[in-house]
């Protein structure tokens, strides 16, 4: 066992894309700095490979009259491999800022949980160039406008919304590798390698309102103590919120309150086969069915890549929303296969039928949907109000009287039987999006709006942890957003800070 320490100006923890966005912006500025990254180089292939990151939850969701909804949710593996480029190694490239009315909606028992005054806006083109964006405009009218198609008029309630992916998703890991130190006892050789894998955080020190070093560990119980004078949780939102726990929880004078909200979880609950439809006697556009590929021009696509256009609902401010997309239901040997694999696993049994629908929604944030941390186990309660399972269904059945009225589907029906006329699934997946586990709020009384711990003023904590909201949308360009108003504090403190 070795022990080794280094000084530097900014250690980032986590290498997936809030750490990306963070080291890309900081190196720019010449600033120095060091990135450590607890997962390696290799990407695990099962829970087994990933010992560092193991989290137990519940098996149904609750509080659903009566009815058990499987709780297929996988929060520490799928999407999330611990490995060095984080979830950029499996994501599947969509591209969304959040939308304006995400930004501006408010829960009436949650005055303190919006996202007022934050400025992700300020950063939007900003994160669509790290991410190869397509398109800078997300607005569907002038996207189809340039295509030269006509979309349908839509019922009260719903809108359409623009789903963007580059022609090749971006992936971390291969710029990482040219980054890594390699002998980590002579770290400052190479300005150039300023990247370490394979260490995990397990500790720290502090002094009065200050984070003065952090403690890494590998598997081999070799020790790596990092110094420095600004640091950066890019690791996703249930380490951030861990390791938080972890040094608030030794800190006496912080306010139980504060304390009492680390670990709040919400996430997108993704209704995958809740319906399906027959073709009509009216063509469905193919952009509200399949991504178009596009191409550069001067007005609006500045890359190569695809975009799709989707319906989005809610009930107005104080509602969860959600997105509807229609899926084309194929049914090749291989989804035959599958669909009895779904049978054999209890899970939705998707009839055969030209087309599927897909909701991607909104989680109203509940005090009981929580992650629990103690040693040796961690637990998460995933717990979606039925109060959302109602607004839902509400918007499902009034797509498909859209679709009914408008001739564009036959034989609507749900893949379960309704209870009490409410379409609950009998499955909620999730989006791997684990959003406000270390929430900003309005008091900043936990983060403040520039997103370092009002407590610790040195120690930055990014991501989808800080979502006050999660809104519907894919979070990771909202993500990288809060990372780049965290960075350009930090660029704007170090200046002021004498060598």
């Amino acid at each position: 066992m070795e022990s080794l320490k280094i000084k530097k100006d900014i250690c980032i923890v986590g290498s997936g894309f809030c750490g990306y966005a963070a080291y890309k912006e900081l190196s720019a500025h010449k600033l120095d700095l060091i990135l450590v990254e607890g997962g390696k180089v290799k990407t695990p292939l099962n829970k087994n490979e990933q010992n560092n990151y193991k989290l137990s939850n519940n098996e149904y969701i609750q509080s659903v009259r009566k009815k058990r909804i499987k709780n297929n949710i996988e929060p520490s593996f799928r999407e999330r491999k611990f490995t060095l480029g984080g979830s950029s190694e499996c994501w599947t490239g969509w591209i969304k800022p959040l939308e304006k009315s995400t930004l501006e909606n408010c829960f009436a028992n949650l005055p303190n949980q919006i996202w007022k005054d934050i400025e992700i806006n300020k950063y939007k083109d900003k994160v669509l160039e790290l991410l190869n964006s397509p398109i800078k405009d997300f607005s569907y009218l002038k996207n189809i406008q340039n295509l030269g198609i006509n979309l349908p008029k839509l019922s009260q309630n719903f809108e359409y919304t623009t789903y963007a992916w580059a022609e090749k998703p971006l992936r971390i890991k291969n710029y990482w590798k040219k980054k890594l130190i390699k002998d980590i006892k002579n770290p400052n050789i190479n300005d150039d390698q300023n990247v370490i894998c394979g260490f995990s955080l397990c500790d720290y020190k502090s002094k009065s309102d200050q984070i003065i070093s952090l403690e890494f560990e590998d598997r081999k119980k070799n020790k790596l103590v990092i110094e420095s004078k600004f640091f950066m949780f890019c690791m996703g939102g249930i380490e951030n919120a861990k390791f938080v726990k972890k040094i608030l929880s030794q800190n006496r004078s912080i306010q139980k309150k504060s304390k009492q909200i680390i670990g709040n979880f919400q996430e997108h609950p993704h209704l995958y086969h809740i319906a399906t439809f027959n073709k009509g006697r009216v063509k469905i556009p193919e952009i509200l069915i399949n991504p178009i590929k596009i191409n550069p021009n001067k007005s609006t696509f500045t890359k190569k890549g695809s975009l799709k256009i989707s319906f989005k609902i809610s009930e107005g401010k104080g509602t969860p929303s959600a997105s509807i997309e229609i899926v084309e239901n194929q049914q090749n040997i291989f989804e035959q296969s599958k669909n009895i694999l779904r049978t054999i696993k209890g899970r939705t049994y998707l009839p055969n039928s030209d087309y599927k629908i897909v909701m991607r929604c909104e989680q109203t944030p509940n005090k009981r949907s929580k992650l629990t941390f103690s040693s040796p186990k961690n637990f998460l309660n995933w717990d979606i109000l039925e109060t959302d399972f109602i607004y839902y269904s509400n918007y499902l059945k009034r797509f498909g009287s859209y679709l009914l009225l408008n001739g564009y589907a036959n034989d609507f029906r749900l893949t379960e039987p309704s209870k009490d006329n409410i379409a609950f699934p009998k499955e909620v997946i999730g989006g791997s999006h684990h959003m406000g586990t270390v929430p900003f709020l309005k008091s900043e009384e936990l983060i403040t709006k520039k997103f370092f711990l009002k407590d610790y003023k040195n120690l930055y904590v990014v991501g989808t942890s800080a979502f006050p909201l999660s809104g519907f949308e894919n979070p990771t360009h909202a993500a990288m957003a809060i990372s780049l108003i965290a960075s350009e504090d930090i660029i704007n403190k170090s200046k002021k800070i004498k060598p």
